[in-house]
């Protein structure tokens, strides 16, 4: 099976633009108090007059002893007084083994990160995170669901802003004074693919709520310091 892979920085740049412009989930959890956060490599680049330069950290984790299957990439444009996250998953391959856990203990994962940034990076906020939907266990199930059940003419957007996915991330952003501005879905591309990569590569409370086919697609969430009435 082909997977869509997308170019990280050219995107981060695009989302920014767009974003100047522009219940809990319930499921088996891991022990989180045994998240290990480590450093996997910096890059940076200069920029060519075409592409800003950049910053790149990536960072992977580990959980009671085994190396998960999620990992971030933290991305510090030159010029712009912010960050940019992006949550990705690995896959098993002959090097490698990696360990599914299922989106409560993403979320965990995620509160973490966000107050690794915070603690690292001071003042500058955090404008924009994307997410790979299709390691994000039950969430992405939920909203396929809801978009098959409407036949799949409900926008997707709306489908994502209504669904637990965005109240979860909105309530690990609240601690720390942040909310989702906009979410879009990057490129505007989104498909349906068969589940046998999914199954394999994600932890589920119920895998027979699974349909025959999961959505594919990255969501890219800008942020805004919370709103407080």
């Amino acid at each position: 099976m082909i997977r869509m892979r997308l170019l990280i920085i050219p995107v981060a740049i695009i989302a920014l633009l767009f974003c100047n412009e522009c219940g809990s989930m319930q499921s088996k959890t891991d022990d989180t108090d045994s998240i290990n956060i480590y450093p996997i490599k910096t890059t940076e680049y200069s920029g060519d007059g075409r592409l800003t330069g950049y910053t790149e950290q990536f960072f992977g984790f580990i959980l009671m002893g085994d190396t998960v299957n999620m990992n971030c990439n933290i991305a510090h444009i030159n010029d712009e007084d912010s960050v940019s996250l992006y949550i990705r998953f690995n896959q098993d391959d002959h090097l490698q083994h990696y360990k599914s856990i299922g989106f409560s203990s993403q979320l965990s994962i995620l509160d973490k990160m966000i107050s690794k940034i915070k603690q690292e990076n001071g003042t500058v906020p955090i404008q924009f995170i994307s997410y790979e939907m299709l390691g994000s266990g039950d969430a992405n199930i939920d909203i396929t669901n809801d978009y098959l059940e409407n036949n799949k003419s409900k926008d997707i957007v709306t489908i994502l802003m209504e669904s637990r996915f965005r109240k979860d991330i909105d309530s690990i952003l609240s601690s720390h004074n942040l909310q989702i501005k906009n979410l879009f879905v990057e490129e505007g591309i989104y498909h349906l693919i068969d589940t046998d990569y999914f199954l394999k590569n994600n932890r589920l409370s119920d895998p027979n709520n699974c349909s025959d086919s999961i959505l594919e697609l990255y969501v890219g969430m800008c942020l805004d310091k919370k709103y407080v009435e």
